[in-house]
């Protein structure tokens, strides 16, 4: 059997919240990596772009919402911004790396963090760490989140992420 894929703990130092990513290293069972702070808080561009037809499905559907992230296994994934309507925002986002067997990273949910100043969206997944191996696929997910109140000129702000998962952030629409 191929194993291409596997999970790694990350620390962000600042909030002290466990990040797990998937590596393309030749590792083959989740393992702790260290300190991993590749990614500041970063403000959206906000430029409205295509959906994928892969995703266009789901864009108008209602994101899973969580308060924060998961108990154990907190994974923070990379997203994109699609468009606005009002308080309504549409996202695509990497989810983790499959649904069934061999799944190490699923999506936990997203949660918004808004103030009179900026929002900011979190995709939460978790990482199996039992897992020997992880399946080497990417999976992807659409869906709109809805905002106490229309963004206007609050800035829309993508957490830390881990050097790991972000260099995936790519493979979202552009």
């Amino acid at each position: 059997m191929r194993r291409t894929t596997v999970s790694r703990v990350a620390l962000y130092a600042t909030t002290a919240v466990a990040l797990v990513a998937c590596s393309r290293a030749d590792a083959l069972t989740p393992q702790a990596a260290g300190l991993d702070v590749n990614t500041a808080p970063t403000p959206d561009a906000l430029r409205t772009v295509d959906v994928p037809p892969e995703l266009a499905a789901s864009i108008d559907d209602p994101v899973p919402e969580v308060a924060g992230p998961p108990a154990s296994g907190a994974t923070s994934m990379p997203w994109a911004f699609v468009s606005q309507d009002g308080a309504q925002l549409r996202i695509a986002y990497i989810a983790g790396n499959g649904s069934g067997d061999g799944a190490c990273t699923r999506l936990h949910g997203i949660q918004t963090a808004e103030t009179d100043t900026s929002v900011s969206l979190t995709v939460w997944s978790t990482t199996d760490l039992s897992q020997t191996a992880c399946a080497s696929m990417l999976v992807t997910g659409s869906g709109t989140v809805t905002l106490d109140a229309p963004l206007g000129d609050r800035p829309l702000v993508h957490p830390p992420l881990s050097g790991s998962w972000a260099q995936l952030a790519d493979q979202l629409p552009e």
